[in-house]
This record gives structure tokens, sequence and C-alpha cells, in this order.
């Protein structure tokens, strides 16, 4: 057997070349745990929103998180678009093979049917648009009830206002006066609400008399009464019809003066012209009722013509201790006042800012002018 040796010098450049091999991988095997350490520290701190995830996706697409931040960026594409109904229907046209997507589509339903609201004119065209809606037969159901308990009386005509839940007050924040404030959810109870307010031939026929300064005619709203007055009608009226008629409460008036607790401005909608006889257009006069465009629950005048008495007492400050349901007022008034709503044709406001949705005011009950009016409400049980 033959023995090599290897001279000492040789010996140490080996030596050397294989610590200079060891020192190069060590620093590769660093520098990559070094990247990788970096890599999981970026996409940690990108996880919070969707920018700094498609920043990372740029910089690292070869990263073993990119499928991960893929993921992620969808998710949180997903729950910011689920927030209301037309960022639904975007997300779905965008995204149609995303894992939310049946998701989304029953979000989407539900928040259709939900915006509808409760009023006949809605329901019905959520009937016609969408009959393949998981709320459907609930949807048909609920039209049926509302349609068949619409009522005449005695000459007046009485809407069924299907219950629920609203923001009362002012809701759009530009105008209101601090009695409209803080907004706040009420919610109500099924009632039935006049279709027009009470008319000059009404009140004559149950009275015997015309109060109205403006004697125009049967179809023009009554004016010129007083709250007690309004009261002494409508035990005159219960008595010949045994039923039992009364003044809506403020939350039932603004309830239904919104379609249903919509976020209306006017009572139909945002243009007040197509809903409103007030100072721009009223000529200084009242208007025979119906008139003008009805709102959702095909309700007419609820936004001018005539103020409209209701039954509450008045205080300024009531909407900070309101009760949730079924409100009905404070026991008393510091004041003496009771509640007005609805604004009028008169020139002795502000334009259309007295005949909001929300706007409030208030009389003393024995007042009558010739701009005081009301409407009738009648339990629906």
């Amino acid at each position: 057997m033959s023995i090599i040796f290897v001279p000492h010098q040789k010996k140490i450049k080996i030596a050397t070349i294989s610590f200079v091999i060891l020192i190069f991988l060590g620093i590769g095997v660093y520098t990559t745990d070094l990247l990788f350490f970096k890599e999981t520290r970026v996409f940690n701190n990108s996880k919070s929103d969707i920018a700094s995830l498609k920043n990372f996706i740029k910089e690292y697409p070869d990263s073993k998180y990119i499928t991960q931040a893929k993921i992620l960026i969808h998710d949180k594409t997903y729950s910011k678009m689920s927030q209301d109904v037309e960022s639904l229907k975007s997300f779905i046209e965008k995204y149609p093979d995303s894992r939310h997507i049946d998701e989304a589509k029953i979000l989407l339903d539900d928040k259709i049917y939900e915006k509808m609201g409760s009023n006949i004119e809605s329901l019905k065209s959520f009937i016609e648009k969408y009959p393949d809606s998981r709320h459907i037969d609930e949807a048909k159901a609920r039209y049926k009830k509302a349609v068949d308990k619409n009522i005449s009386i005695a000459g007046l005509h009485m809407v069924y206002v299907l219950g629920g839940c609203y923001q009362m007050g002012d809701i759009f924040g530009d105008g209101g006066e601090d009695d409209e404030k803080p907004v706040h959810e009420v919610c109500i109870d099924d009632f039935y609400i006049g279709k027009y307010e009470v008319t000059q031939g009404q009140w004559e026929k149950i009275m015997g008399y015309n109060p109205s300064f403006f004697d125009d005619g049967d179809r023009y709203p009554v004016e010129n009464v007083s709250w007690n007055g309004v009261q002494g009608f409508i035990e005159e009226l219960n008595s010949q019809s045994g039923k039992n008629f009364r003044l809506p409460t403020e939350a039932e008036w603004e309830y239904a003066a919104r379609s249903g607790g919509k976020r209306q401005k006017y009572a139909g909608g945002n243009n007040v012209d197509a809903v409103a006889w007030y100072d721009d257009n009223s000529g200084d006069r009242p208007h025979p009722v119906g008139q003008k465009e009805p709102n959702d629950l095909g309700i007419y005048d609820m936004s001018g013509n005539v103020w409209e008495w209701v039954s509450d007492w008045y205080e300024d400050d009531y909407y900070a201790q309101s009760p949730r349901n079924n409100p009905t007022g404070p026991s008393s008034s510091s004041y003496s006042l009771r509640v007005l709503r609805g604004g009028d044709y008169s020139i002795h406001f502000e334009q259309a800012e007295v005949v909001r949705s929300t706007s409030r005011s208030a009389g003393d009950p024995y007042d009558k002018y010739m701009f005081h009016g009301f409407r009738l409400a009648l339990p629906a049980k």
C-alpha cells in the first residue's frame, strides 16, 4: 500500500480553501435567512390593507406567501364591497369566480329586500323585479296583507302602514333645527293613516259647518282648526262610525311621511316641487288634496299644503329621551304646546326648509290658524 504525503504548505492551502468555501456557504445561508425573515416581516406588515398587499405581490412575485396574499386581497375586497347594494352588485360582476360569490348573492338579496321597506309600492316592485328571491314568499304575504287592509270608512280613505324601525330626526344634517336632534331609532307597530288630509267636505259632513278661512270647496283641506277642535271632530266621528279614530303620534307621522322610514327629505322623495305645495308654488293658499305626487305609501300632501296636528305634547329636547318602541311624546309640555308637522303653503317660513319630513313645529292647542289642519290615524288592531 502506498502512502501519499501531502506537503505541509499544500495542507494549509487546502484547509484555507475549505474554510473560505464554508464561509461563503455560511454567508449564503445567512443571507437567505435574512431575505426570508425580511419577506416574512414585509408580508405580516402588509396584511392590514389591500394596497400594501398588492405592493407585496409586486415586490415578491415568487414568495411562498403569494397565494395567501392574493386570498387576503380577495377577502378584504369582499369585506369592503359588501356594505351596500351597489357595491355588492359590482363585486358579483367583477369577481364571478370568487369563493365569496354565493355569500355575496345571498347578502345582496337580503339587502335589496331590506332596502325595499314595508310599504305597498316597494313590496310590489320587489315582487316584480326579484321573483327568484329567497324572500319572495314573505314579500308576497306582506304585500297581500297591506293591500287587503286599506279601507274607506265614512268617506275617509285609510292606508295600512306596516310597522318597522327607522332613524327618526334630522337624518340629512342640513337645515334641521335643534329639536330634530339627536337622530334616534324608533320602532312603530302597524297602523292606519289617512291617505289625504281631512277635507272641508268631510269636516262639514260630521260637524255640520265649515270652519275654514279658505272656504273653497269639499276637496280642499280643512284649516283654521285648533287641536282641541280636532278632538271634538274625532269624538263625533267615532260616535257615528263606531271606530277609534285618533291623531297619529309624531313618530307614526314621520314614519308614514318618509314612506316607512326611508331616507326622504320630503314626504315622497327629495324633489320638493313634485310632492309639496309650499310658498314657492302655492300662490299663498291651500290646494285640493291629492294633486301632488304621493309618497311610496300612496299618501298625499304630508309635505306642505297645511300643517298637521299630531297627538303629542311638544318639548324641544324630547328626542334625547324618547323611548324606542311606539313613543307617544312627553306626558306634558313645559310650553303648553302640541306638535305640528309637515309645513304649509304660506309665506311665513323659509321656503322648502319647513316642509322637510323631519321638520317640527308646535302650537297652543286652543289656537286655530288658516294654515293648521290634520289627518287621521286608526289602530291596526
